[in-house]
């Protein structure tokens, strides 16, 4: 993922209703924090909608790249 990236949560991956769930626009990504899987590796992102939390990047998937 990139900034400019349009995501979905992953929650909304195999429902119907995925086509009227607003996108939100990636605005800051991390680089990996390690290689592990641990839940603390990263990358991380900052969305349009929260500016102010980082959410990881592995629930969301790009529904439109930039």
């Amino acid at each position: 993922m990139k900034v400019g990236d349009l995501v979905i949560n992953k929650a909304y991956q195999n429902n119907a209703l995925v086509d009227i769930v607003p996108a939100r626009l990636v605005l800051q990504v991390t680089a990996k924090v390690n290689n592990t899987l641990s839940e603390k590796s990263g990358p991380y992102l900052v969305l349009s909608n929260n500016p102010n939390t980082w959410v990881p990047a592995r629930s969301f998937f790009v529904v439109s790249p930039a």
